[in-house]
């Protein structure tokens, strides 16, 4: 019966990590989104669309560079002004993935 429980509490871990990872990862499809549209939008126009810097807003390209670069921090909570100091940042952020393992892990100095 231990054993029951157990797996139920590993059943409720894994889909709280899986929800988390979800919102990261529909946060950064639609920060992506954005600029793909903007990109579609113009060259249907017969503009040039090579890159979506210049078709969106400045924030908008941010979180889009973000999206694509950025996976030291959660996504889904990310503001354009926290994506811009990342974008800037010349300390090397920790990894919260170890490159050796299938594990993910916060850091323990973390702070919010």
């Amino acid at each position: 019966e231990s054993s029951v429980q157990a797996v139920r509490e590993l059943e409720i871990q894994l889909a709280q990590v899986q929800q988390v990872y979800s919102s990261n990862v529909e946060a950064r499809l639609a920060a992506v989104a954005t600029a793909f549209v903007a990109q579609e939008a113009a060259a249907a126009s017969g503009q040039h669309a090579r890159s979506s810097s210049g078709l969106i807003s400045r924030d908008d390209q941010v979180m889009y560079t973000a999206a694509k670069h950025n996976f030291s921090e959660d996504f889904a909570s990310m503001t354009p002004t926290r994506a811009r100091r990342a974008q800037r940042s010349t300390r090397r952020q920790p990894s919260l993935v170890d490159p050796s393992s299938d594990q993910c892990s916060l850091p323990e100095d973390i702070t919010a």
